[in-house]
């Protein structure tokens, strides 16, 4: 009767375990990959962003003095 069990998990765990740690290697590596892009592009945003806030702080310069009078008074 033992040997009638032992049989039926070998039956239903056929896969051999290297080729189940081959299978979970493959899906980390895709994950990470896929985590690793999703982050280069955060980060290109980010720097895309900086630039063009310089760029719109550089606009931003004040006028010349002489030109420009302010409001005196109350």
């Amino acid at each position: 009767m033992r040997k009638i069990k032992n049989s039926s998990r070998d039956l239903i765990s056929y896969f051999p375990t290297t080729i189940n740690q081959k299978l979970i290697d493959g899906y980390r590596v895709k994950l990470f990959a896929k985590i690793k892009d999703s982050l280069e592009k955060k980060k290109q945003s980010l720097q895309k962003e900086q630039i063009e806030f310089k760029e719109w702080l550089k606009d931003l310069k004040p006028f010349n003095n002489s030109s420009y009078s302010p409001y005196i008074g109350a």
